[in-house]
């Protein structure tokens, strides 16, 4: 009966491995499908959410009416300022030509008189 039990145990021993290596592939192929699981979930949101985004941006304009309305702000003020820059710059052009003649027509008086 001793040599039966060994054959026995043996073949148990052997199918306890086997089940127990069985196990440990069905764990991994459930841990492999659920990693799956999870990274196409995480791919489908972020679709989602990059979507909105371009739905959202594509739908605007590239500069903003406030930002727009800025810009024209400053650049009229530029162009007033460099009209007043200018009227001021002509006015003393007028100025420093009087002054010219004057200093020219006293220079030639003064000639003129020695």
């Amino acid at each position: 009966a001793f040599i039966a039990t060994i054959p026995a145990l043996q073949t148990g021993l052997v199918q306890a491995v086997t089940a127990l290596q069985q196990n440990y592939a069905q764990q991994g192929v459930n841990a492999s499908k659920q990693a799956t699981a999870d990274l196409l979930k995480g791919n489908a949101e972020r679709l989602k959410v990059n979507n909105k985004f371009i739905a959202e941006s594509s739908g605007k304009a590239i500069v903003s009416i406030e930002d727009m309305q800025s810009i024209v702000n400053t650049i009229m003020t530029s162009v007033s300022e460099t009209k007043e820059i200018e009227e001021n710059n002509r006015k003393q052009r007028e100025s420093d030509r009087v002054k010219m003649e004057e200093l020219l027509d006293s220079t030639k008086k003064a000639i003129n008189s020695k």
